[in-house]
């Protein structure tokens, strides 16, 4: 471990004639030249910080300040890796491109730049029409990838919930429609008990 360096009067002295305008390097290169030390320039900035000298640099451009790369473009990035005009990305997808992503529903590219709906979504919409707020579509199968209208059942909300609570949801299509329409009377019957009291 380096020992802590005291400083003299004469050492404090030349910090402080010699601190103005010059960076923390320049200081150490000059101090370590004159007393023959081999400070860094850390220990020096340390030195500066508690004796309250300050070198009048806070690491800002000075007014009229002129960049080293002014009047070059491009510098940025190298031509070879800048996209041009009409460039098309090696991962583009063009509305109508159908993807199974990580949710297990098949996903359609619908509109640009990256718009994309749940296919069976559309398949219902383009049969039956706009879907209403707080309507949800179930996969008689179980199977998100099979977007057959034959195999999408159309619920409430309410509806979807009691399904799920009382366990009507099945595998098998035919348990699933059957299971979907015991779960559409005990949702109408506990909103016609409720509408009553």
């Amino acid at each position: 471990m380096r020992k802590t360096h005291l400083y003299s009067e004469d050492e404090k002295q030349f910090l402080k004639i010699n601190v103005t305008g010059k960076s923390y390097q320049e200081i150490t290169d000059l101090f370590n030249a004159r007393f023959g030390l081999d400070l860094s320039s850390k220990t020096i900035g340390g030195a500066l910080k508690r004796y309250d000298l300050k070198n009048g640099r806070n690491g800002c451009f000075t007014k009229g300040h002129e960049p080293a790369n002014k009047g070059i473009k491009g510098t940025h990035c190298s031509q070879t890796t800048e996209f041009r005009k009409g460039h098309v990305p090696a991962n583009y997808k063009p509305i109508g491109t159908e993807q199974l992503k990580s949710d297990g529903y098949i996903w359609v590219k619908v509109a640009e730049p990256n718009i994309w709906k749940q296919k069976h979504r559309i398949m219902w919409e383009k049969a039956n029409g706009k879907l209403e707020a707080g309507s949800r579509l179930i996969f008689a199968d179980g199977d998100h990838s099979n977007t057959n209208l034959d195999n999408l059942i159309l619920l409430t909300q309410a509806e979807l919930l009691t399904a799920n609570r009382q366990g009507l949801l099945y595998k098998d299509p035919d348990l699933t429609r059957t299971g979907t329409i015991v779960a559409k009377v005990i949702t109408k019957a506990w909103e016609v008990k409720h509408d009553q009291t």
